[in-house]
């Protein structure tokens, strides 16, 4: 019995207009076509597929399937298997030397404000532009007529790479409309400027930036994926919540809440929750208290897209500073393009 061939055009009748001999045989045979395949022939743009006696009207529906939804990838080929017995050990222990590899995108290590100072609470603050100042009296003292206090301090070493964007939260003091830069020291936390002689009769301002609420956010570049494998929450010992204050860990699309909160209300859900390793930091140079480490290993990262404005927002409830010395969150991430 002589073979019955099945005519179609590859440029119309194949999904991306490709063709691989090999992977459509495979597909044909793999299909539910009862009436066995022959072979295939390609000529041209023609495209002929016989079968060692005609097909069913059913078959060749399947048939019609099967050409319209080929992709023309080639077969995958097998895996080769290695054999660790044939593997050329380089150490006396005949152990395999293991090279690790790189993770793709650039680290990123973000690193929040102090939660117990409100000087360092940049994210929400408010920038104010050449505002002139009341005199105390004295001629010496100056500060805002507003009462704005806490003023943002990025140039004292308070937080981690600060000198990345001090210069936008920089106090700019101006004396008769010129900038100053000596001959005064400011209280950030009371919002005053203290002059070494006195500017009396003197037009004093400033451009500063006040503290707005406690909100701390982790969010990827326009046009980037932050990946965030882990976070660790350091706070010296002396650190507590007050009564009614928790800490909120929130993801928001936008300015809008994504998730419910995670609440942490007493220190000790910190140490419940952490996974990975916990340190005890002992005091040292300017550090007054011994210091607690709890770090927080995810077993996925956390992936945060611009695309959707993903970003995690980290606050205390009453906006009110903590007590103790000093405590902060520090993410691990990687950044990658989308």
């Amino acid at each position: 019995m002589s073979s019955v061939e099945y005519t179609y055009s590859i440029k119309e009748d194949t999904a991306n207009k490709l063709l691989d001999n090999d992977s459509l045989e495979e597909e044909i045979r793999a299909s539910d076509i009862v009436t066995a395949l022959d072979y295939i022939q390609a000529d041209g743009d023609d495209l002929g597929v016989w079968f060692k006696a005609s097909l069913s009207s059913g078959d060749e529906t399947i048939l019609d399937g099967v050409i319209a939804e080929h992709t023309g990838e080639p077969i995958a080929e097998d895996p080769t298997d290695v054999v660790l017995s044939e593997l050329d050990h380089t150490t006396s222990e005949k152990a395999l030397k293991v090279a690790p590899t790189k993770l793709e995108g650039s680290s990123t290590l973000l690193v929040s404000h102090d939660w117990c100072d409100r000087t360092t609470w940049w994210t929400d603050s408010v920038r104010v532009l050449n505002e002139t100042l009341d005199d105390s009296g004295n001629g010496i003292d100056f500060t805002s007529p507003n009462n704005k206090v806490n003023w943002i301090d990025l140039v004292s070493g308070k937080v981690a790479y600060e000198d990345n964007w001090a210069d936008d939260y920089r106090v700019l003091v101006y004396v008769d409309d010129e900038l100053v830069t000596e001959g005064f020291t400011i209280d950030y936390a009371l919002g005053k400027i203290t002059f070494d002689s006195a500017q009396t009769g003197k037009t004093v301002k400033a451009t500063y930036s006040y503290e707005n609420g406690s909100t701390w956010k982790i969010s990827p570049e326009s046009g980037k994926i932050l990946k965030i494998l882990g976070t660790t929450i350091k706070y010296s010992e002396n650190v507590s919540l007050s009564e009614n204050q928790h800490f909120s860990f929130q993801l928001f699309a936008g300015d809008t809440p994504y998730l419910p909160p995670t609440l942490y209300k007493q220190m000790k859900n910190f140490m419940e929750c952490a996974v990975g390793d916990v340190r005890h930091v002992p005091a040292h140079g300017d550090i007054a208290n011994d210091m607690i480490e709890l770090d927080f290993d995810y077993m996925t990262s956390k992936d945060l897209t611009s695309v959707y404005g993903l970003n995690i927002r980290v606050k205390v409830s009453n906006d009110e500073p903590i007590g103790g010395e000093w405590a902060c969150v520090q993410a691990k991430c990687l950044s990658l393009d989308v």
